[in-house]
């Protein structure tokens, strides 16, 4: 039971470092003790609010939250109503401090850009929830209704609506 509520301490700590307005975990749970400075937990689900309003739903089948510094998911899910973005990846990590999410290991975007839907698939980006920013410098395949683009690296300004590819742009 003491180790339960220390992890839980531990969790707490982690997530007031978020600073957004609200933040909790949703139900099924469940923490392990693994080592003095890391934390198991499965099924996660966290809720990421701004000024009173549901901005980003995160989470995944396993969290490991490591030095109260950054927490590791596998099978990372990210959705936004209020962007319209999903993002799905094998592996992530969260940096906690710089409010960004290190996606890896078959990415997947989906967004509505200028009223088209379109999809970003690549093996690695990265997610600043500070900035609402989506970036990557990896191979890309971009496809835009029924336009498909390949390229090396992208950003998309989520709030602005503005999709860039860096290079090596090709048509498909």
């Amino acid at each position: 039971m003491r180790y339960l509520l220390l992890i839980s301490l531990l969790f707490l700590l982690a997530i007031a470092s978020f600073e957004f307005s609200f933040f909790y975990v949703e139900k099924n749970f469940s923490l392990e003790f693994r080592t003095f400075n890391k934390a198991l937990a499965k099924q996660v689900k966290f809720y990421i609010f701004r000024n009173k309003k549901l901005t980003w739903i995160i989470g995944g089948d396993r969290a490991v939250f490591i030095n109260n510094k950054s927490i590791h998911i596998d099978n990372f899910f990210a959705k936004s109503k209020l962007f319209k973005l999903e993002a799905f990846a094998e592996t992530a990590q969260i940096f906690l401090k710089k409010k960004e999410i290190l996606l890896q290991r078959n990415v997947f975007i989906s967004f509505i850009h200028k009223g088209k839907l379109t999809t970003v698939t690549t093996n690695k980006a990265i997610l600043d929830l500070k900035r609402n920013v989506i970036y990557g410098n990896s191979p890309v395949l971009i496809k835009e209704g029924m336009k498909k683009i390949k390229g090396r690296g992208f950003k998309f300004l989520i709030k602005d609506d503005i999709l860039k590819i860096y290079e090596g742009i090709t048509s498909l």
